[in-house]
């Protein structure tokens, strides 16, 4: 009477790969070995006979040999599960497998939003969710690369994935990267990008600036730091606004997100262009008072 050899062994493999559980039946003569998934009950072959509707299930014996196998070819999450081979003694003798399908994480657009917004000193909590087989890591960086040194990270490998920042400051500031991986590649990634909300502020570079007549040039340095940052810049001297000419320059430069510095170039300084400008940024401003030396 035919008799199973050895225990059938459980099976991992990643998605997209062929699965192959396999059985090994002792003087099996006229009796005959069918493979049976045990959740759906579902009848995949018998003998060298595919029964399932299914295309990518073939089996392979060569014939004298004890070996069976069960192919599955691009192997997919739902045919995970148990999978029986019996022989059809009576009572029916039977052994049964596990087959693991590994998913490449993925990350859930929805139930991770891409942009927070947030006012200073305010807690923020940003999150992340994916799934996959095994259930991936989250972890957490800064698409910059600074150290992420200002909040406490729960990284989970149940897919859930949170950074917590109690007080969010500006430097808290940019965007940050949920990296969801399992062990199957690839490992994916979702930008979330994190804007802290403060009013404008303005400050000048030097509040007093000296400059000899007849000099080629003098240069007159503002800092502005807003989040949103306002597009309403201008300079002024006394009470008049002053535009690109021949004679003045105006310049903005980004230092980052929330930091531009403004520039008021003066070419071929005379006497007279002594005296107080003003650089303003929305509703604020900060004085530059120039004189001849």
């Amino acid at each position: 009477e035919p008799e199973f050899i050895d225990q059938i062994g459980n099976v991992t493999i990643a998605q997209g790969r062929d699965a192959i559980l396999s059985c090994s039946v002792a003087h099996l003569n006229d009796y005959t070995v069918g493979w049976v998934k045990v959740d759906t009950k579902a009848i995949q072959a018998t003998g060298r006979r595919v029964v399932t509707l299914n295309t990518r299930v073939s089996v392979e014996n060569i014939p004298g040999s004890p070996v069976w196998k069960l192919i599955i070819k691009s192997a997919q999450p739902d045919d995970a599960g148990y999978y029986m081979a019996q022989i059809n003694t009576d009572p029916m003798k039977s052994q049964m497998a596990y087959l693991s399908v590994m998913e490449p994480p993925n990350i859930d657009d929805e139930a991770t939003p891409s942009i927070r917004q947030i006012r200073e000193n305010e807690s923020v909590d940003l999150h992340c969710q994916a799934s996959g087989q095994p259930m991936p890591n989250i972890t957490w960086k800064r698409e910059d690369g600074t150290n992420i040194s200002h909040g406490l990270i729960f990284a989970h490998n149940s897919g859930y994935g949170r950074f917590c920042i109690a007080s969010t400051g500006r430097s808290s500031m940019g965007t940050y990267l949920c990296i969801a991986s399992n062990g199957v590649l690839p490992a994916v990634s979702k930008r979330i990008q994190l804007v802290v909300l403060f009013p404008t502020t303005i400050r000048a570079e030097k509040p007093l600036v000296g400059a000899p007549a007849g000099v080629n040039g003098v240069g007159l340095e503002c800092f502005v730091e807003a989040s949103p940052m306002t597009h309403h810049l201008f300079w002024y001297k006394g009470n008049y606004s002053l535009g690109s000419t021949q004679r003045y320059s105006l310049t903005v430069q980004k230092i980052n997100i929330y930091t531009i510095k403004m520039t008021l170039a003066i070419l071929n300084l005379r006497e007279e262009d002594a005296g107080l400008y003003r650089c303003q940024a929305g509703k604020s401003e900060a004085t530059i008072r120039l004189y001849s030396t």
